[in-house]
């Protein structure tokens, strides 16, 4: 009788452990304590990942279409540095390195806390300012102004609206009433800009004043967002509304009595 050939061992490529191969296209991924399954060369996107690179590219497809079209009808024209993008750098520059600075956490939380806040807080002042100019907007685009003013404002406010939910992220971020009280105050320097200029370009001294107050107005609410403390200082010792708090052990001990 023949013997038979002893069956030959392979060990798994990924996990070093005897048994039949598997090809590393389907091979397990321990990733974040889970096991992902990769096909192909990349690993596909999921969860929020997948929504925030859409609407990235649902707003570089607009955004190519607009420019394309303004080309096309020799509308685009080279404009001057224009004084409000100081304003916006340095507003943003110094708004992450006061939270990064006073953020109580190690230091990735510190820079991930700067950088989140340095990118929404600008989207604060654009999101409604976009809404008011979207219709105003000049020269207007043949064929159709209004489609190419679809194309290029929609994907943009949905990029605003999705960096502004990174806030999320952070779970520091409070919805106190000084961040409500400073977008307010932001939405009135809207109302006298529209009032006294018509929400006019700021090119003239008007329309030029409001727009830097509301942006300034616009860094301060996203200050407040994280450091609400810092705009009630007589408040930093007494409870929040709402929120039950542990007693102390001296309240304990009256309570007691």
């Amino acid at each position: 009788m023949v013997p038979l050939p002893a069956r030959s061992q392979h060990r798994d490529m990924t996990t070093g452990r005897p048994g039949g191969s598997r090809s590393a296209e389907h091979a397990g991924i321990r990733k974040a304590g889970a096991i992902m399954t990769q096909d192909g060369l990349w690993v596909s996107y999921s969860g929020t990942a997948r929504g925030l690179l859409a609407i990235v590219l649902l707003a570089a497809a607009g955004v190519a279409v607009y420019v394309r079209q303004v080309r096309l009808d020799h509308l685009a024209k080279a404009q001057p540095a224009h004084p409000i993008t100081m304003v916006t750098g340095t507003a943003a520059i110094v708004l992450f390195l006061l939270v990064f600075a006073a953020t109580q956490d190690d230091l990735r939380g510190r820079l991930s806390s700067g950088v989140i806040a340095a990118l929404a807080a600008p989207w604060i002042f654009e999101v409604p300012f976009d809404l008011v100019i979207m219709t105003r907007t000049y020269p207007a685009v043949p064929p159709d102004p209004a489609l190419y003013r679809a194309l290029f404002f929609a994907p943009l406010i949905l990029v605003g609206l999705t960096t502004l939910a990174l806030l999320s992220v952070r779970a520091t971020i409070r919805l106190s009433r000084p961040a409500f009280c400073c977008l307010a105050l932001m939405l009135l320097v809207f109302a006298a800009w529209a009032a006294l200029a018509g929400f006019g370009y700021p090119s003239a001294a008007v329309p030029f004043v409001m727009n830097v107050v509301s942006k300034i107005l616009a860094f301060v609410t996203g200050l407040s967002l994280f450091f609400p403390e810092w705009f009630t200082p007589w408040r930093r010792n007494q409870p929040d509304r709402g929120i039950e708090r542990d007693p102390g052990p001296s309240e304990l001990h009256a309570h007691a009595a």
